[in-house]
Order: C-alpha cells, then structure tokens, then sequence
C-alpha cells in the first residue's frame, strides 16, 4: 500500500495489475500503479483540460491579443491544435520561454530577409507579426490556465518538476514509502527532473529494461539516453539490465 509503481504508459499497469492476481489469487492491498501521465495528474494541483477546452481558452486569448483584427474561431481550429502542441513540448522539456520566443523572431526575420528586396512584402510583415505573437499568446495563455488552477499536460510537468525542486519529496501522498519507476528510456526533461530528484532524495528507485549488448557499446544508438542516465546521476544502480542479446 505504501509503494506506487510508475510506467511509461498504461498497458504495462494493466499487465503487472493482472499478474498480481495471478500471483495472490486474494484480495491484497495493491500497491498504486500509474502512468507517468497520471502521476504527474496525481501530483499536480491543477485540473489537465482536453485540447478543444484547451482550444477555446486559446481563442479567448488570441481574440485579446488581434482585437478586431482576430480571425474566427474556424481559422484558429486550423493552426491552434499545432500550438498547443508545441507549448505542450516548450513546458514539458522545460524550455525557457523568452530565450526560444526570441530565437524564434530572429529565425523568422532572417527567413524572409534579402538583400535584393529589403522591404518586405505585406504578406512578409503579416508573418512575421503572427510570429512575433506567438510569445504573447503563451504567456497570456498560461497565466489565464493558471489563475483558473488549470493545465494543459505539458504546463502541469513543469509545474510539478518546479514543485519537486523546491520541495522534494514532500508533494508526495503521505501514503508512498517509495515510488518505483519501471522500463523508462528516453525521458523529457521534466520527467528527468522529477526522477533525479526523487532518486536523490531517496524516494524512488528506478528499474530498467536494458540489454548489456547496447547498453555498454558505445556506438549503439539504442542505450544513449541509459549510457547518459548511468553517467550524470550516479546513485541509481541499473537494475534489470541483462544479458540475453
């Protein structure tokens, strides 16, 4: 009861859920088995919207921003879903906000500039300012989300890797001695953030599904992210890895 198991998705919760009651064949206290995506659900204090409340929120904002320049929620539908995702991926690889706004303004300015026609068109202007938008949108966006205690996924992992920055592993349930996190590879950062901290702080252990064969050879692609995971945090033993390969 005091353990919670945590996967990179849901099917291998539901298998190990089914081998248990293989095993024990009574009622047991099981122990808590998540998703990643739920964990960071469970741990955040924010409510994680679905993308078309997402959406209308984003208009809301968008609308703000363009006044009676703004198009209709029709041609926003067209390129908002795109947005959200990459805000989804800005938050949950714990991007700084500002620094990739701006180099993504002078990205775009130098993509339309020439030496042969220094002014720009009216469609090159229009571009550039719907990008120049983009960093006021998000920061606008997340401040509404947040006022209202509400979260798109990416925006909760931050959150919740920030948390567990400051405080470590008290925004942990009371109930968990240890947090078990099984058969993760390729981690974002705030998900790397939220281990690191928790293994060093001796709430976690990890378990890895790992074959020496492209773990220990350097020119195998498969073991980089676990080869980079061994080297930076030291302190978890690679438990699990085999020699079967």
């Amino acid at each position: 009861q005091g353990l919670c198991i945590v996967f990179p998705g849901r099917r291998a919760g539901l298998f190990l859920t089914k081998y248990l009651n293989e095993k024990y064949g009574t009622p047991i206290w099981m122990p808590s088995i998540y998703s990643i995506e739920d964990f960071i659900a469970e741990l955040s204090e924010l409510e994680i919207r679905d993308n078309l409340s997402l959406l209308f929120e984003l208009y809301e904002v968008y609308k703000a921003v363009e006044g009676e320049e703004a198009e209709s929620l029709d041609e926003l539908v067209k390129w908002g879903a795109t947005l959200l995702q990459d805000y989804n991926e800005l938050d949950q690889y714990l991007v700084e906000p500002n620094k990739f706004f701006q180099y993504v303004n002078e990205n775009r300015a130098i993509e339309v500039w020439s030496p042969d026609n220094p002014e720009l068109t009216p469609y090159q202007q229009q571009y550039l300012r719907f990008w120049k938008s983009m960093g006021k949108y998000y920061s606008l966006f997340t401040q509404r989300l947040l006022e209202k205690k509400q979260a798109y996924q990416g925006l909760a992992y931050r959150k919740v890797a920030e948390a567990l920055t400051e405080k470590k592993g008290e925004i942990l349930p009371k109930q968990w001695e240890k947090v078990l996190f099984v058969g993760f590879n390729a981690l974002s950062a705030s998900e790397k953030k939220l281990m690191q901290v928790l293994l060093d702080d001796n709430k976690a252990e990890a378990f890895w599904d790992a074959d020496e064969y492209y773990m220990n050879d350097e020119l195998q692609e498969a073991g980089l992210f676990l080869r980079e995971y061994r080297k930076e945090w030291k302190s978890p033993s690679f438990d699990w890895v085999s020699n079967n390969l």
